[in-house]
């Protein structure tokens, strides 16, 4: 499988190169530019050097611009390259599934595959160019810091050394819990996504047998899951008792003591651009004496059902 993926690089030597020297050249600055630093603060000040401290400066104005080239390439062309890479896997992903039997479709949900071709590769992509460098960054900078301590004080360094096995075994043993959940996160958002795809394509039916509250009880807030008897056609969301506005489902829902504030954000995470309200009651418990147009600003607990 990593002999696969890394297969989808070939095509892309060129921008992978630029990329990767691009980590390089930042891990290196990442080092060098605290150096320059202590021998400006430690030495050059200290002994009113004019020259060298100029000299110092000017450098390290010069690493700071050079960075942030380095920065805007990374960003630029390290997306770029996983944009591309995205295209070429989702390329080969559809030609596969076009050869595949009907069995196949039988037995896994059309939501499913939705998800793999879309969400999934979209984080295998965001991999393809982060990984990486963030890995040669990430280790340019720990060599580099370690010899610099080696050179400034030896005894300190040694010492520094001491967390780094508990550093590891955290991460081996959370890292380990992490990917776990991961892979529960992306098959139940492929199971919301399937539930999605279904009520939508086979609205005709729920409106025409007057199922909106079947398809309605299809998502409920995770902390009542108790309550339920949990199968393949019922999704659980985060809830938080807040009025902020959530774009992504797979986060969190703001509540806000609304079912209508709910609805609007799974409509916006489901791609509409549009929301039209029918026969909603907005009764607001303030002064019905104020003027039309005033704004009414909450600084304790929202008591509105709805809040706009």
């Amino acid at each position: 499988m990593l002999k696969k993926f890394i297969s989808y690089y070939k095509p892309h030597r060129k921008l992978f190169i630029v990329d990767l020297v691009a980590a390089i050249s930042a891990s290196l600055l990442a080092v060098f530019f605290p150096y320059l630093t202590r021998n400006l603060l430690k030495q050059q000040i200290p002994d009113e050097n004019i020259t060298m401290i100029i000299i110092l400066l000017g450098l390290m104005s010069l690493i700071y611009l050079f960075k942030t080239l380095v920065t805007y390439i990374r960003i630029k062309w390290g997306h770029i390259l996983g944009v591309r890479m995205e295209y070429d896997m989702r390329s080969d992903i559809f030609r596969h599934i076009q050869k595949l039997s009907f069995t196949y479709f039988d037995n896994v949900k059309t939501g499913h595959i939705m998800s793999r071709i879309s969400n999934d590769l979209n984080l295998i992509a965001e991999v393809a160019h982060h990984a990486p460098e963030d890995l040669i960054i990430s280790i340019g900078v720990i060599i580099g810091a370690f010899v610099f301590m080696f050179i400034f004080n030896t005894q300190l360094a040694l010492i520094s050394f001491i967390p780094i096995p508990l550093m590891l075994a955290w991460g081996w043993i959370y890292g380990g819990k992490m990917r776990r959940g991961f892979r529960r996160v992306r098959k139940k958002i492929a199971d919301i996504n399937s539930t999605v795809e279904n009520s939508v394509q086979g609205i005709r039916e729920v409106k025409s047998y007057a199922n909106e509250e079947l398809e309605i009880t299809k998502f409920f807030p995770w902390e009542v899951r108790h309550m339920f008897d949990i199968t393949d056609n019922t999704n659980f969301y985060k809830r938080k008792y807040s009025i902020a506005f959530s774009p992504n489902f797979e986060g969190f829902i703001g509540a806000a003591k609304s079912v209508t504030w709910t609805c609007i954000q799974l409509a916006y995470y489901m791609g509409f651009s549009e929301v039209i309200l029918i026969g909603k009651d907005h009764s607001y418990a303030h002064d019905q004496n104020a003027s039309k147009g005033t704004r009414f600003k909450s600084t304790g607990n929202e008591d509105n059902h709805f809040v706009k």
